[in-house]
Parts: C-alpha cells; structure tokens; sequence
C-alpha cells in the first residue's frame, strides 16, 4: 500500500503531457499489457478523449495530439505490413 502510495502521489503532481507519455509507455510495453490486462486494458483511443476533457493549452494539446498521430501511425504500419 505504501508503494501505491507514493507511487500515486508522484503520478498526481505530473503534468498532463508527461502523465500521456507514461500512459504511451504502458501501452507500447507488451509484458506489462500482459500482466495489467485482465484489470484495464490500455487503449490508444482514449488519448485523445482524454485531452478533450482535460483543461489542456492549445499548445500542450497539440502536442498530446501529435504523440497520438506519431504511436497510432506506427501501429497502422505494423498492422498493414
């Protein structure tokens, strides 16, 4: 519980655009995906609804935005290759 804790505390003080990138990581970590899945799977489709609802400048949603474009092309090209 402790380790949750802190862990929470330190995820709650980051910027949006960090908290977006750490989310990306979880979702490009194909071990992690495995053991996390069975309680939330992680979905790229939920970046952007989440900088709509997020009080975001147009600056930091654009770049939110561009990190999506940039991980969900990538997944495209694989998909299609």
């Amino acid at each position: 519980m402790e380790y949750f804790l802190h862990r929470y505390n330190y995820y709650q003080k980051l910027p949006f655009v960090l908290l977006i990138m750490r989310y990306i990581e979880f979702y490009m970590d194909t071990e992690l995906m495995l053991l996390i899945g069975k309680y939330k799977r992680v979905s790229m489709k939920e970046v952007p609804e989440l900088a709509a609802v997020y009080a975001l400048s147009a600056k930091e949603k654009d770049m939110v935005l561009r990190l999506y474009d940039y991980f969900t092309e990538r997944d495209d090209m694989k998909a299609a290759g």
